[in-house]
């Protein structure tokens, strides 16, 4: 919810001319905030002051208690270029307009938060364009263009670089000539409503002959030998196309201004501005001559081309480009005649209704309260960090954690203060506690039989860490008999308390498991419980003797029919052999050789055994 109060706007004219105000910004930084500035007034205007080299820069400050909700600039005007008169010896004196600086309107909204919206604390910077300086002159003269008059925002965060938010471009400076046979007025070309410079206009009306405009923030041409100059650009000074710059050529004004192209000892000079105005020429050559005045071209987001050169005749200046921000929520966009005027900017950034004050420092990833236990202390960290509204990082000033803190509840106090100016502070309270070892129950002793096989049982009865919020991660489990067991079945305890094993093969005995329930394996004092312990026995039982006799018992009658085995006893025990069947009768067993015999030689006709069949 926004709570608003009435106020009444208040009106502020400003007018600025050479002999009262300028400003000289050196820095660009746009943090931390810049509070020597002046907060824009509710209404503005503001020319640009006529000079050669200077200009009007002026930077304000978007205020940040009851900002305005939209900044209404109702008029940016490019320099117009600068007039040209030539004093006829006999019969009519001609006369050339400078052209028009564009005419554009905008508006753009301030809010803390909104997207493309200007921020209530950042900068506004004017850099208005200077008219083109006109000539009078007998026979011949050549005008000046007009400087750019631009709008540039600097946004109140750290690493913000100055954006343009508008650029209206100057008037192409005029061309007139009296002489014989070269008698021409050319008024200089009107600034475009987009962003390229035109190409200045040649004797006659063509315009294929004049230099180039420039594209898209670069300058304009000046002809190969320099006799007037391009206008700049935002970006770029004017040169001619082999990239040569000369003294007539506009400046790139980028953030600062630049000053317009120097007119030679007859010309005129072109107007200071947010990409300087290209210089006239004048020929001192009162005779007959092809060419004797070219006017500069105009200065703004992109240069104009200067008049012809000497092989193409004579002519006005180009005008230059223009420029508006996507930011602008309004905008509009118009090519004018020149009034022989100066760059202007005029403005409102009145608010209906307060729109209240920004906040201050605002701290993140705070805990107000925090418990931790003592084995944490060294290596605590609080976890407090501040910015500003936009996310710029301030300083934390704040209690210092000291790791020989002990047990106890302590109190930290931060603060911070923001670049306007602003001071918050938090507390955050830590506890200090120290952990209980954890318990559980077990049973002392398990007993099963050899070969048994893996054993799987619920093992641990009553786990408790005894610390709030803390569980059993795991249980360490040590013996001292591995080799009663397999070598992937040594005895292990899992989280949820079950105990497993395997013996391994024809193994018995006896192993001591001693078993550790851990709930913080960063706690070394009271992080794992007491040990305890529990005895493993594998009871051992008689496995049978093996006996395996020979193969192929096949024999052919009237032989010694024996038949040998061979005999094992795991554990070595004496073996008893017993004979038993039927037929045992008529066998006889040696139990030192392992050798079974008939009593008789067998005769197959004369079979013996019990039923016959031998």
């Amino acid at each position: 919810m926004k709570i608003f109060a009435a106020s009444l706007p208040r009106k502020v004219i400003y007018s600025f001319c050479f002999a009262c105000l300028l400003l000289q910004i050196v820095g660009l930084s746009a943090y931390p905030y810049d509070d020597t500035l002046n907060v824009l007034p509710q209404n503005g205007s503001s020319d640009g002051t006529y000079t050669r080299t200077d200009g009007t820069v002026e930077d304000y400050r978007i205020p940040i208690v009851d900002w305005p909700s939209v900044i209404d600039f109702s008029i940016i005007r490019g320099g117009d270029g600068g007039r040209a008169k030539a004093i006829a010896t006999a019969g009519e004196d001609l006369e050339g307009k400078g052209g028009g600086g564009a005419l554009l309107s905008a508006q753009f909204e301030v809010d803390p938060y909104a997207d493309d919206a200007l921020r209530p604390g950042g900068k506004i910077r004017f850099v208005i364009g200077s008219r083109g300086q006109n000539k009078t002159r007998n026979h011949s003269a050549g005008s000046g263009g007009g400087g750019g008059t631009a709008i540039l925002y600097l946004a109140p965060v750290e690493g913000a670089e100055w954006e343009m938010l508008a650029v209206a471009g100057g008037g192409g400076g005029a061309a007139a000539s009296t002489i014989f046979n070269d008698t021409f007025s050319h008024d200089g070309l009107n600034a475009n409503t987009d962003g390229d410079g035109d190409r200045g206009r040649v004797q006659g009306g063509s315009f294929l002959a004049g230099q180039p405009g420039g594209k898209d923030g670069t300058g304009g041409q000046t002809p190969n030998d320099g006799s007037s100059g391009g206008g700049g650009g935002y970006n770029q000074h004017s040169a001619d196309q082999y990239g040569n710059r000369w003294d007539s050529s506009g400046d790139a004004g980028a953030t600062h201004g630049g000053a317009g192209g120097i007119g030679n000892q007859f010309g005129s000079w072109g107007g200071f501005g947010f990409g300087g105005g290209g210089g006239g020429f004048v020929n001192n050559n009162d005779s007959v001559s092809p060419t004797v005045a070219k006017g500069g071209g105009g200065g703004g987001y992109s240069g104009g081309g200067a008049g012809g050169n000497h092989n193409d005749g004579d002519g006005a200046g180009g005008g230059a480009g223009s420029y508006i921000s996507n930011r602008a929520t309004q905008k509009t966009a118009l090519a004018r005649n020149s009034g022989n005027l100066d760059g202007n900017i005029t403005f409102s950034a009145s608010s209906p209704s307060p729109t209240g004050s920004l906040p201050g420092p605002i701290f993140s990833r705070i805990d107000s309260q925090e418990t931790i236990w003592d084995y944490e202390v060294a290596s605590y960290s609080h976890r407090v960090t501040v910015a500003d509204v936009y996310g710029n990082a301030l300083e934390l000033i704040g209690d210092s954690w000291n790791p020989s803190n002990g047990l106890g509840t302590y109190v930290l106090n931060f603060s911070a203060t923001d670049q306007f100016g602003k001071f918050a502070s938090t507390t955050k309270t830590v506890t200090v506690l120290r952990a209980s070892k954890p318990t559980f129950e077990i049973d002392n002793y398990i007993g099963i039989l050899e070969d048994s096989g893996e054993y799987r049982k619920s093992f641990v009865r009553n786990a408790r860490t005894n610390d709030p919020s803390q569980i059993v991660i795991n249980y360490r489990v040590d013996n001292d008999n591995p080799d009663l067991f397999t070598s992937d079945g040594q005895p292990d305890i899992t989280q949820s308390g079950l105990l497993s094993f395997t013996p391994a093969d024809n193994a018995n005995g006896t192993a001591n498991v001693t078993v550790v329930a851990v709930d913080n394996a960063q706690d070394l004092v009271n992080g794992s419980s007491d040990p305890q312990s529990f005895e493993i026995r594998v009871v051992g039982i008689d496995d049978r003797p093996t006996l395996t006799r020979q193969t192929g018992l096949v024999f052919n009658e009237n032989t010694d029919v024996a038949i040998h085995f061979t005999a094992a006893e795991p554990f070595g025990a004496p073996i008893v052999y017993t004979l038993s069947s039927i037929d045992a009768p008529q066998f006889s067993f040696d139990a030192e050789t392992l050798t079974l015999r008939l009593n008789e030689i067998p005769n197959y006709e004369a079979p013996t055994n019990y039923n016959q069949d031998n």
